[in-house]
């Protein structure tokens, strides 16, 4: 069993629902998403994070529709932790794998969506990275979650990882193929330890210098507000 859970259903949530991870230093991967913003000529200010990982995260109330913040976190392992203000709870699958793409090293994009949470709750796991499939680079794909069908379905690509405990994937309830336990447990097995707060170490927020134009054509909420839409025990 996992330890009180920091993210991926923590008590932020909505906020940190999904995380990414790039196999990379903060100062590298702060610097390739820099390079990313120049190229399409968007404006944005970098604003230094520390203390413990919740109260970074905090920096990313209210969330927004489009996002307009990027949180990156190091760690005490090789991984950067990514998180962003998208009031979807995570939108991390296009700038993470840019990143990965740019630096050219692996990527993992982890979700869990509790059942308490929301209607339509998952859990997934995608692991991506040089050797993986053009041109999104996908290695391994896993999901269990209530998508548009609104009835539990199970999804599973590429070839499995060592640290796989396939058995579980032919227990007859689909929810239990992946839960939240074994998704921490697989991070785990990749040195991402999230539920523990020594983990992570000062992070950066990079944020768009121009949010009111979003505001005005995107919705706002806090994530007091969501937690209260949604009826999430704060």
């Amino acid at each position: 069993m996992s330890g009180t859970p920091l993210v991926l259903g923590g008590p932020l949530s909505p906020l940190a629902w999904g995380a990414g991870f790039v196999e990379a230093s903060l100062d590298d991967a702060v610097e390739a998403l820099e390079a990313w913003w120049r190229s399409i000529r968007r404006r944005y200010r970098l604003e230094p994070t520390s203390g413990l990982l919740l109260a970074q995260l905090r920096r990313l109330d209210p969330l927004e529709a489009p996002y307009t913040c990027h949180l990156l976190v190091g760690t005490r392992s090789s991984w950067t932790a990514c998180f962003d203000n998208s009031i979807g709870g995570g939108d991390q699958a296009s700038w993470c794998a840019l990143l990965s793409r740019e630096l050219g090293t692996r990527c993992v994009l982890a979700e869990h969506v509790p059942p308490e949470h929301y209607p339509y709750p998952s859990t997934q796991l995608e692991l991506l990275g040089p050797e993986g499939e053009p041109p999104l680079l996908y290695i391994r794909t896993l999901s269990a979650g209530v998508y548009d069908d609104e009835r539990w379905e199970w999804y599973a690509a590429g070839p499995p990882q060592s640290w796989e405990d396939v058995t579980r994937y032919t227990v007859p309830r689909i929810r239990d193929r992946l839960d939240r336990d074994l998704l921490v447990h697989y991070l785990a097995c990749l040195g991402i330890t999230v539920d523990e707060p020594e983990f992570y170490g000062d992070g950066v927020l990079v944020r768009k210098r121009s949010p009111m134009l979003v505001r005005l054509r995107g919705r706002r909420e806090t994530i007091a507000s969501l937690q209260r839409e949604y009826g999430i025990a704060a």
